[in-house]
């Protein structure tokens, strides 16, 4: 009992000094949105290769220790591509007295992959965390502003 109470007042003032300041700081414009939330992203270059960083402003909350697949989807053509998160730990900065939090993680992306979002309108993005319990997956389907995700890929 003692180590539950304990650890359910350090989980409050974790939220309290540290997780809720951040998430009520956040500001960044997205480039979708879905029931989960909305996605927000940055495109880093090292060394010639082209990375993305999504963030998941909204309400889910995983921790996950084999990464997450992203589908990117041209809802007219059918066309998917599919990449695996370059990030393998994953862990939501949740508030739980807000109900939000932010999901963050990069993708490597391939030179023709790259091309190929860049060339071609993808306006559907599923995230997909995969198994996050015993019997609950967790996949997250969002419609993406095709003009504001290729501003987000000229950066």
């Amino acid at each position: 009992m003692f180590r539950s109470s304990a650890m359910q007042a350090l989980n409050r003032e974790l939220d309290r000094d540290f997780i809720r300041p951040k998430v009520q700081a956040f500001n960044e414009p997205s480039f979708g949105i879905g029931d989960a939330g909305t996605l927000h992203g940055k495109r880093a270059d090292a060394n010639g290769y082209a990375f993305l960083r999504i963030i998941l402003f909204g309400t889910v909350n995983v921790k996950i220790f084999k990464g997450c697949t992203v589908i990117f989807t041209n809802t007219t053509t059918k066309k998917n591509i599919e990449i695996a998160s370059d990030t393998q730990e994953i862990e939501s900065y949740f508030s739980e007295s807000l109900g939000k939090g932010m999901t963050e993680f990069e993708i490597y992306l391939k030179a023709e992959q790259f091309e190929q979002l860049r060339q071609q309108s993808h306006d559907s993005l599923t995230i997909n965390f995969g198994k996050t319990g015993i019997f609950k997956r967790e996949k997250y389907t969002f419609e993406v502003d095709t003009t504001q995700f290729s501003a987000l890929l000229q950066k």
